[in-house]
């Protein structure tokens, strides 16, 4: 598109467009024309900034407006449109997608639960050793590996209620999860260097609800 508005040639010669849009449904191409007598009537020099915002307004709005409405109307009966309205467009991102803060591995040990292991014992501090040392996006797959998304809750790292339970002893299983309920099963491996290694190749390799 912003090619085309910034050609410095005969438009109409060079691309040869009209007033319309092609597109293949299961099939069947259909020609939908972005105003009336569009099929005919060609892009110019002089009319291409209406045609690109016809042909905008179409893709972003017109193209899915069924589904959308179907979306919108679903979204209203489940929430209420009084209650969405008290919302600005951020805050509503932030009740459904939580927050985007830097994740504070440090706040989420001291908040965490244990099942099977003691915060105090040498492989809990092994562990905690080696979040630390994440990078950034390694604590977010972290996050994401262990909860089902890499944003924070409202509230911050603090509402966080992150569980580490233990799952048998020395194995050459990767490290799993319970997403739903916070839970990283976390076998006992046998050395600092194996328990780097398992998990790190858990949060590269997973995606979605299984590994990739």
């Amino acid at each position: 598109m912003q090619y085309l508005l910034d050609y410095e040639g005969n438009v109409e010669e060079t691309f040869g467009q009209y007033f319309e849009v092609t597109e293949h449904r299961y099939g069947v191409t259909e020609h939908l024309e972005l105003m009336p007598n569009g099929s005919n009537t060609p892009v110019t020099n002089e009319n291409r900034v209406k045609y690109v915002e016809l042909y905008v307004d179409y893709l972003l709005n017109k193209s899915v407006q069924k589904q959308f409405s179907s979306f919108q109307s679903g979204l209203l009966h489940v929430c209420g449109k009084k209650i969405l309205e008290i919302f600005t467009a951020e805050e509503l991102e932030l009740c459904v997608c939580g927050e985007a803060d830097t994740i504070d591995t440090i706040t989420l040990e001291k908040g965490s639960i244990y099942k099977g292991f003691h915060p105090d014992q040498p492989y809990m501090k092994q562990f905690w050793n080696i979040v630390h040392n994440l990078s950034s996006e390694q604590k977010k797959k972290l996050l994401l590996f262990t909860t089902g998304t890499d944003r924070l809750p409202i509230g911050g790292i603090k509402t966080l209620q992150f569980i580490i339970q233990r799952n048998g002893s020395d194995t050459e299983q990767l490290p799993t999860a319970m997403t739903c309920f916070h839970v990283l099963l976390l076998p006992e491996y046998s050395s600092h260097e194996k328990l780097k290694s398992k998990l790190l190749v858990a949060l590269e390799n997973c995606k979605g609800f299984g590994l990739r």
